[in-house]
């Protein structure tokens, strides 16, 4: 039974997404963020913070630094997203450290990592190869593409919803494998207290399509033959249609159109 998490990467699209769905599993959380460059990055962390509120279970870090060698929790967590470009090497060793002073179980999860067409970021190599010298109690958590609301504006599907508000734009091409961010964050939860030490997963998603609003068109999913051979996969069932989940995607842009500055 998981009492407490420790959150690195707590700015993240999946690592906030655990933050909200471990308090709502009544979990105690500390969340490490590293503080946004832009203002609208900064204005919706802003607004997602408020939207937890004053919460007993929740204490917000924006630096490792504030954090001693005493902090510790049941899980240390660092999630990253391989779109970032400053993966924060510093804040990585910091959680690796922490998990080995205390020998706590350490999970990395990343984002965006499975994609046959996308170069791999060095940090999956350095990373892996640093936490397997530091650790032997971690495990490994590969997602593909996350979608739903508050996706980072940079990304495809947000920035074709920004098209269909403006009447630009009503089919989307998707060609690449995708997870709606609610189905990542389950499957965190229900895995934590199955997984293996030492084994990298990869995370796909059966996509329940059935769109009537918007025009999409999946030209991949990625199938177990386009996964690296070292990861234990898992297929996961979307309980979200991607219908559902870019209807819930466009509310909450809708929703903060003031950051996002739509006209």
């Amino acid at each position: 039974m998981v009492n407490s998490v420790m959150v690195f990467g707590a700015h993240s699209y999946i690592g906030f997404s655990l933050i909200e769905k471990f308090l709502e599993e009544g979990v105690e959380v500390t969340g490490i963020f590293t503080e946004p460059n832009r203002d609208d990055q900064k204005n919706l962390l802003n607004e997602r913070l408020m939207l937890i509120g004053r919460n007993a279970y929740f204490q917000a870090k924006f630096s490792s630094r504030h954090l001693t060698e005493e902090n510790q929790a049941d899980v240390i967590m660092f999630c990253f997203d391989m779109e970032e470009k400053d993966l924060k090497e510093e804040e990585f060793k910091k959680a690796i450290q922490l998990a080995k002073k205390h020998k706590t179980q350490f999970l990395l999860i990343g984002s965006n990592v499975i994609h046959p067409n996308k170069d791999r970021n060095p940090f999956i190599e350095t990373g892996l190869s640093y936490l397997s010298e530091q650790l032997d109690h971690y495990s490994v958590l590969f997602f593909p593409s996350l979608y739903g609301p508050f996706q980072p504006p940079e990304e495809k599907i947000h920035q074709h919803l920004l098209a269909y508000i403006d009447n630009k734009q009503t089919s989307l091409n998707i060609e690449e494998p995708i997870m709606y961010i609610e189905d990542a964050t389950n499957a965190v939860w229900a895995y934590m207290d199955e997984l293996e030490l030492g084994k990298m997963y990869s995370f796909l998603s059966e996509l329940n399509d059935e769109t009537n609003s918007f025009s999409v068109e999946l030209k991949m999913n990625a199938t177990f033959s386009e996964v690296d051979e070292v990861f234990e996969k898992q297929v996961l069932h979307s309980s979200t249609s991607i219908e559902k989940g870019l209807e819930k995607q466009l509310d909450t842009i809708i929703r903060f159109q003031d950051i996002y500055k739509l006209k």
